[in-house]
């Protein structure tokens, strides 16, 4: 089952229809096999959030993941510095009860 946060949700909105194309067809394809060559699917370093990962959508729009377990689950898109800006103001929460 392919899971979106809503975030990602709005985010994506704000793209224009190809972009929008695009970037659900990367979210599927990294939700199914992250492996694949190609994806360009990594961690996020620099301060980031060790949870959250990044994946290329083309040369400028980024998928912004968040990596629980074995899923990456899509919670924001944007252009590249857009995206990354995001993500270094994320932090999760882990439920530990």
């Amino acid at each position: 089952m392919v899971q979106f946060d809503e975030g990602f949700c709005v985010a994506l909105n704000r793209l224009t229809e190809r972009e929008r194309k695009d970037t659900l067809l990367v979210a599927m394809e990294v939700q199914h096999d992250r492996r694949r060559g190609g994806l360009h699917v990594e961690p996020l370093h620099n301060g980031h959030d060790r949870t959250l990962w990044s994946a290329r959508v083309n040369d400028d729009i980024r998928i912004i993941l968040l990596k629980e377990t074995e899923a990456l689950i899509p919670v924001y898109v944007g252009h590249h510095e857009e995206a990354y800006r995001w993500a270094s103001t994320r932090r999760t929460v882990r439920d530990t009860g």
